[in-house]
């Protein structure tokens, strides 16, 4: 059901042209691919540096930051691989 309200109009919403000639510029597929390679590299070592201390009495709350950095790193990882193999579209 309709009232007849157009909100867009009420809110002075514009919406953006597209450009015929001009594509939009997206994340630079070069500057990912270093970005990629510096990060994997970083999380391997920083991996590699934790787990050779002893870890087996840590904090289940330590723990579970930990997990949260790394999860955050692969995310980090797999959107930059995106952007390198997809021009980062999702």
């Amino acid at each position: 059901m309709s009232n007849g309200i157009n909100v867009k109009d009420i809110l002075g919403v514009v919406e953006k042209k597209q450009s015929l000639f001009f594509r939009a510029v997206g994340p630079d597929k070069r500057e990912a691919a270093k970005r990629l390679a510096e990060t994997e590299k970083f999380f391997e070592e920083w991996h590699g540096v934790i787990n050779q201390t002893n870890t087996r009495a840590l904090p289940e709350d330590l723990v579970d930051l930990y997990d949260d950095v790394a999860a955050g790193l692969c995310r980090i990882l797999s959107y930059e691989k995106d952007i390198v193999t997809k021009g980062g579209r999702r």
